[in-house]
């Protein structure tokens, strides 16, 4: 909860300290989502900590582990973390390392600006797909998921938004790996002071983001916004943690 919270509130103080003021969340909809630094963390966020975090604090609770453990439900919280979250955090850092370490312009600007959002998008279904297919029963490490036809039909509709996630993220995949190798072999060298954002006019690696204490106190840059997506947060958190056990109070019936 507390990362929930210092993360997001830092972005809106920041924007709201540029003028973004309006309403809870003006300063959202005028974030930059056109960077693929930015978008890649929040993105990486929501799917490690809404996905991954919840799942994970909910199979960590023993008596729901046992229904969950040897389902689709445990690989589909480790995609929404490792491979959702982790990766995409890293593969948005990636997009200001290459100028800062290789000195080389990013190439492939537009796919830059879709990447995380194709990658993102595709492990989401993934990681939902195996989420909720696990929910019907579907096992994991096993050759006959469907226990020969024990599982419901309507599985084939989640397994089917698993695929199609999956495909979608190879695709996001494979973007990124071509974006970073052509960048660095063949984007041109420049000096730290001409390298820029996709869509910015500023230097990221030489302007400096740090507020004065007037811009921090100032009751109109107050991380309002994040507040309430960090309560709307707990909310689903409780949602999905108290239904799984009012799904184990039904497969455990006391008489």
């Amino acid at each position: 909860m507390m990362h929930a919270f210092s993360i997001p509130a830092a972005l809106e103080i920041a924007l709201r300290a540029k003028g973004y003021r309006k309403g809870l969340f003006g300063w959202l909809r005028n974030a930059p989502w056109g960077e693929p630094g930015f978008s890649a963390l929040v993105l990486s966020m929501f799917l490690f900590g809404w996905i991954g975090g919840v799942t994970g604090v909910t199979i960590g609770t023993e008596q729901i582990n046992m229904l969950v453990h040897n389902t689709l439900r445990l690989p589909g919280h480790f995609h929404a973390t490792v491979v959702s979250g982790t990766t995409l955090a890293f593969m948005g850092f990636t997009y200001y390392v290459i100028p800062l370490i290789f000195r080389k312009e990013l190439k492939l600007k537009s796919w830059a600006k879709w990447q995380p959002y194709v990658f993102g998008t595709g492990m989401l279904l993934t990681s939902m797909g195996m989420i909720v297919s696990g929910l019907q029963g579907v096992a994991r490490r096993n050759w006959d998921i469907t226990f020969a036809g024990v599982v419901p039909g309507t599985v084939e509709i989640s397994l089917a938004v698993f695929g199609i996630g999956a495909l979608l993220a190879v695709t996001g995949g494979i973007m990124y790996v071509t974006i970073v190798l052509t960048s660095i072999l063949t984007g041109p060298r420049l000096e730290a002071s001409n390298l820029l954002l996709l869509t910015g006019t500023h230097n990221p690696i030489i302007d400096s983001t740090k507020l004065t204490d007037h811009q921090m106190e100032d009751k109109q840059n107050q991380p309002k916004g994040a507040l309430v997506l960090v309560f709307a947060f707990l909310v689903w958190f409780a949602i999905y943690y108290f239904t799984n056990w009012w799904l184990l109070g039904r497969t455990w019936f006391i008489r």
